[in-house]
């Protein structure tokens, strides 16, 4: 995967089968499940990237400078290139909290 944009994300670092799925296809599919779950009030800030070359080097550490999410929220002069960390299932955003809705529920953010 090569950069083609001012801010570019790598979820996942730079594989072609995201954390959870068998094959590209799965993978494909969870670009815009990532997006709506950027989108969903509360959600926002769920997906943190950091400017890196690597998965690895973020693992380790090794990226420094702050986060920046990714999705709904990504500020509009952000440039370079991100990656970005993500969960196997939903919620994938490594920042989901406990009062995480999935945007598929029925409720949605219903108040009780």
């Amino acid at each position: 995967a090569n950069p083609s944009g001012d801010a570019d994300f790598f979820v996942g670092g730079r594989f072609p089968v995201q954390n959870g799925c068998l094959d590209p296809a799965c993978s494909h599919q969870r670009s815009w499940q990532y997006y709506v779950e950027s989108v969903y009030p509360g959600n926002e800030y769920d997906f943190p990237a950091k400017r890196c070359d690597s998965l690895l080097h973020l693992s380790q550490g090794r990226c420094v400078g702050p986060e920046f999410p990714m999705g709904y929220a990504t500020p509009m002069y952000l440039e370079g290139l991100f990656v970005v960390e993500v969960n196997a299932r939903e919620p994938y955003g490594k920042n989901a909290s406990a009062s995480y809705t999935s945007p598929d529920s029925e409720c949605g953010a219903c108040l009780n």
